[in-house]
């Protein structure tokens, strides 16, 4: 194999800095009270940060064991849950 491929298959290489790829847990979980001062959270849902950013989850998906669509959507759906509840977005800072 070409030097340049070995070095082009580590850049596309995806780390992962929570507990699992594909869950979400209580360790990614964010501080609502500080992030979401002041906006409506729905009651059943909750905001987790994992390496792609910020995104909306419900809470029965934490620490279930399974994984979490909302966790591995299309940027533009976690964009747009992320939307409708940060009318400013001041948390994709």
């Amino acid at each position: 194999m070409p030097p340049n491929n070995k070095r082009k298959e580590r850049e596309n290489v995806r780390v992962i800095t929570t507990p699992s790829a594909y869950g979400s847990h209580s360790s990614m979980i964010v501080n609502i009270e500080e992030e979401a001062k002041g906006h409506n959270v729905p009651k059943d849902k909750i905001i987790c940060q994992d390496e792609k950013g910020f995104y909306v989850t419900y809470k029965n998906r934490i620490d279930n064991g399974l994984s979490d669509p909302c966790r591995y959507a299309c940027p533009l759906c976690r964009f747009t849950n992320l939307n409708i509840i940060f009318s400013d977005l001041k948390i994709l800072d």
